[in-house]
């Protein structure tokens, strides 16, 4: 399964920054760079294109990196990619991400599986692992 950010919390995160969202703009169902591709493309064409993008997943990035390239919309749309992608720093502009620890995330789950294993019964917790924002760029660019 892939995370989500829930629908609340990015309304709560939008209206403490004095933000609005359009309903259309946020899309569900993108599993594939070509999909992701697909909407960048034909939001970017919209009558108000975005000027911030934020890509959900790597594979996500990718197909956004794609449309915002093809539509050389790449140092006036600013990007930010929750996790981080190969060769991101690369690219021009490098991709901002969200970096998650990968490493801490599977010795976390491993550790949980292990207790289990061994009987431990106690109820589900949530476990959070921190992030870290590594910028390089494209979440950085000025609207003008």
């Amino acid at each position: 399964m892939v995370p989500r950010l829930s629908s609340i919390g990015r309304q709560a995160a939008l209206h403490a920054a004095g933000l609005a969202t359009d309903p259309a703009i946020v899309r569900h169902g993108l599993h594939d760079p070509a999909a992701a591709t697909a909407a960048v493309t034909s939001l970017l064409a919209s009558a108000v294109p975005p000027t911030a993008l934020f890509s959900s997943q790597n594979l996500i990035t990718l197909g956004t990196v794609q449309a915002l390239r093809s539509a050389g919309a790449q140092h006036r749309t600013a990007l930010v990619g929750f996790d981080d992608v190969p060769l991101a720093d690369l690219l021009d502009p490098p991709v901002t991400v969200v970096a998650q620890d990968v490493a801490a995330i599977g010795t976390l789950a491993a550790q949980i599986l292990f207790r289990r294993i061994d009987g431990d019964g106690s109820p589900p917790r949530q476990h959070i692992v921190p992030t870290r924002l590594v910028a390089r760029g494209s979440g950085e660019i000025a609207s003008g």
